[in-house]
């Protein structure tokens, strides 16, 4: 061989060790994203389940109060039938238990209200875990779609620094037996 062969020889070598340490260093970023990726996931599954957990104790709370009310509008609509029974037991009521009947009707109205109130502040505030669920499972859907770009671009990395590995001389010589 020749000074100019072997000067070609081992310019090919130093592209290939110039390509194989820019390869190692992107495989390095990659670790290192890759590690980060999986802290994002860990954090993630531990949000999920504490927007599952909140979902669960929003049920529970919300059937709660739905058996409250049921409850609730049971008693007034037994007391109203009382007050009608009553009522048409007794003829035409005086002045002083229409007004007190008004009364109950009113504070029956007010509960009636304020329960229904604090039933539109549930529905809130599931429809705000709901969003919340949502915008994580779409910021999660996003970290996985990363994930496999990562992947991907690692397993071609790694194809290329196989094919990069190869023997300097069967490039010189391709059919070598």
């Amino acid at each position: 061989m020749t000074d100019r062969e072997i000067g070609k020889l081992l310019h090919g070598l130093e592209a290939e060790v110039e390509t194989l340490r820019q390869i190692s260093s992107t495989l390095h970023q990659l670790l290192v994203h890759e590690g980060k990726l999986e802290l994002l996931f860990s954090e993630l599954a531990t949000v999920s389940d504490e927007i599952i957990f909140l979902r669960k104790k929003l049920d529970r709370s919300k059937s709660r109060w739905d058996l409250q009310l049921d409850f609730k509008l049971k008693s007034l609509s037994s007391r109203l039938d009382r007050l009608e029974m009553s009522e048409r037991m007794q003829g035409s009521p005086t002045w002083a238990e229409l007004e007190e009947k008004n009364q109950e009707l009113a504070k029956v109205r007010e509960d009636l209200t304020a329960r229904s109130q604090e039933l539109f502040t549930i529905r809130d505030h599931l429809k705000d875990r709901e969003k919340e669920l949502s915008e994580a499972r779409a910021y999660l859907k996003e970290r996985e779609r990363e994930v496999s770009e990562y992947k991907k671009r690692i397993r071609d990395l790694e194809a290329e620094l196989k094919r990069l590995k190869r023997p300097w001389w069967r490039k010189l010589f391709p059919v070598w037996p």
